[in-house]
């Protein structure tokens, strides 16, 4: 698998969006607290319907419902606007006029993290055929998530424009986990492990199309675990990278004056990886929305029912249903947003159509505040109206203007995170677990590693939580980090002692700035039985530039030379110590039978424990996914065999 990619914030984009002139709130001229919220109502094609008046809204703020006191209907894109239908104040029609004159601003917005290079063309094509169906005032701009693509300010230069869609292209791997097929789906629920259903049914499924059959399946489940578990490690710090970078390209148009809308064109959210996490990562986006004024749009390609790829259909089956999914991801954001997603099968250019349609015109509401919401700034809203066949978008939070915005403390912001998990990329952390025996007694003991990167703002605050099946909190703590010397990362370790069984570590970070990243890793603190000994898992290490001995991460870097692979054994009885024990270290890459190392070590004794360690020279092996077999032989008989999976980072 590809290394993991930190989303930037696009600073051409940023720049234009600091130098625009400031967008006023609308200001309402009474006693009474008055929530703001613009909503967009639409018949069945898409087009706006005018006309409405105050009574015709349902309107419900924190679960009660709340007369709306003003409405002012305004068109984009054409250069003119409608009169107010309803209001009658001089401040709300001077506003009215004043954003008739305003042009719609568009970013379309190429999620490249999770469209393959073989996919998405459908939509970019879209893109450039229906572009001038927006207005010719108005502002259209593109840009990428990862930031490596061509950018593209707000504009009327569609021919500028054109040429940057043209260039747009997937950056996701078409293959994360080969040699098998692994959906999304599959990958969380095996991590999760919380049955072995899933397992079972992709490696009756894989592991014959690998050749890993018969003898070989053990060692292919262990193989296809392993996979699992980085693939949905990656798929969650993917959605977080998605939903910051949703955020941020929100927030970058603020400043813009009248319409403002994002079109994301993308692959999926896979929030099927976090389900419990999805409202916290919600809540950022939808207040973005409501401080910008801005309606978030998706699209996504339909999959198709047969892969000229897939090799059966049961992974064609697992394919459709992941990838609808996904899209059902992309869409829960766009409709928390004030907007909605669109499955695009064959051609995308009615979906443009659509969205050019319905963003070119809005009611603006003055809603009277619950009693209760006098300090709140972000009020839940619903709306709806009285008329037949009418479809009302708006966003899931109304601003209260006169409400300043809450400031949470760090620390509780800390707590709250680690409360309850998920992963945000806000401040990129990766954490790394092994799994042995307590020296004295029987508990196990988690040994963890923690690492940010050197261009983190610090000192940085972290606080961790280890949460057993219940979803208890078992262990805590919180550290604070200096700044490390130029160019080295952050870097904590500690160990945790627990009784035996499934655990998720929550590990949350705040820099110097304020920003708050968090990330989560789930571990099962469990020794494995091999005859008369339980054994720890493969420890797998590297060692530094400043020479310390690291876990191994979900993805080694690039420039790791040299891995330290161990395992330790724990005798049943003494007897057991007497035996002839040997340790057969195999590295491998994953879905080849064939070894690339190959190397027998008597263990030696401390104690009552039993240690093999080997060294692995890893820097002349090209990037992918290996495996680490060790292969516990006694008195010349396989007593089973322990596996990690490894990935090695490409050097892009």
């Amino acid at each position: 698998m590809r290394a993991r990619v930190v989303v930037l914030v696009w600073p051409v984009l940023l720049a234009l969006a600091l130098a625009a002139p400031q967008q006023n709130p609308p200001v309402f001229r009474t006693t009474t607290n008055i929530v703001a919220l613009d909503v967009t109502a639409v018949d069945k094609d898409g087009k706006p319907v005018k006309g409405l008046k105050a009574s015709d809204f349902v309107v419900m703020l924190d679960g009660q419902q709340r007369p709306v006191q003003t409405v002012d209907y305004v068109e984009f894109g054409g250069g003119t606007a409608i009169a107010p239908a309803t209001s009658t104040t001089p401040a709300t029609l001077a506003a009215a006029r004043a954003a008739a004159t305003d042009r719609r601003v568009v970013v379309i917005l190429f999620d490249d993290q999770s469209i393959t290079p073989l996919t998405g063309r459908s939509l970019t094509a879209a893109a450039n055929r229906t572009i001038d169906q927006f207005g010719p005032d108005d502002l259209i701009g593109v840009t990428s998530i990862g930031g490596m693509l061509p950018t593209v300010n707000p504009t009327t230069d569609r021919i500028a424009l054109k040429a940057a869609i043209l260039k747009m292209i997937g950056r996701a791997e078409v293959s994360p986990t080969p040699p098998f097929y692994i959906s999304p789906l599959e990958a969380v629920e095996i991590d999760r492990g919380l049955t072995e259903d899933t397992l079972n049914r992709v490696a009756v499924r894989e592991c014959e199309l690998a050749g890993l059959g018969d003898k070989m399946i053990d060692a292919c489940r262990a193989m296809i675990s392993g996979l699992s578990r980085g693939y949905a490690s990656d798929l969650r710090h993917r959605a977080a990278m998605q939903m910051d970078a949703y955020r941020q390209i929100i927030a970058v148009l603020k400043p813009f004056k009248g319409a403002k809308v994002v079109i994301a064109l993308s692959g999926g959210v896979p929030t099927v990886a976090d389900v419990g996490e999805l409202p916290r990562q919600l809540e950022p986006i939808m207040r973005e929305a409501a401080e910008s004024g801005v309606r978030f749009y998706g699209m996504a390609e339909e999959t198709d029912m047969t892969s000229m790829t897939a090799q059966s259909n049961e992974q064609d089956r697992a394919r459709v249903t992941s990838d609808r999914a996904m899209f059902d991801g992309l869409a829960t954001v766009a409709s928390a947003a004030g907007g909605e997603a669109f499955h695009v099968i064959g051609q995308g250019d009615r979906f443009f159509t659509r969205i050019a349609a319905e963003t070119s015109a809005i009611y603006r509401l003055g809603i009277d505040a619950p009693p209760n919401a006098t300090s709140a700034r972000y009020i839940n809203a619903k709306v709806s109206v009285k008329r037949p066949g009418v479809t009302v978008r708006a966003n899931r939070k109304a601003l209260s203007a006169s409400a300043a915005p809450v400031v949470v403390p760090i620390d509780d912001q800390l707590r709250t995170a680690v409360k309850y998990g998920g992963i945000d990329a806000a401040v990129p952390i990766r954490v790394a677990s092994t799994v042995r025996r307590e020296l004295a007694g029987a508990a196990v003991q988690i040994g963890v590693n923690v690492e940010m990167p050197a261009d983190v703002a610090g000192p940085v605050t972290t606080m961790f939580s280890l949460v057993d099946v219940a979803g208890a909190s078992v262990r805590a703590g919180r550290t604070t980090l200096a700044q490390p010397a130029a160019g080295q990362p952050y870097f904590f370790a500690f160990p945790l002692s627990v009784p035996s069984g499934k655990y998720t570590l929550r590990v949350a970070t705040a820099d110097a700035t304020g920003r708050v990243g968090s990330a989560e890793q789930s571990i099962g603190a469990e020794l494995q039985r091999l005859g008369n000994f339980t054994a720890s898992q493969v420890l797998i290490s590297w060692t530094s530039l400043s020479g310390e001995r690291l876990l191994a991460l979900d993805a080694l870097p690039a420039g790791v030379k040299t891995l330290h692979a161990a395992i330790e054994l724990y005798p049943d009885d003494a007897a057991a110590m007497a035996t002839d024990i040997v340790v057969r270290f195999e590295l491998s890459r994953i879905g080849e039978t064939a070894a690339l190392m190959s190397r027998e070590i008597h263990p030696t004794a401390t104690g009552t424990v039993l240690s093999a360690t080997t060294d692995i020279e890893f820097g002349t092996l090209g990037a992918g996914s290996f495996a680490i077999r060790a292969i516990v032989a006694q008195s010349g008989v396989e007593k089973g065999t322990l596996t990690a999976v490894i990935r090695k980072a490409s050097l892009q």
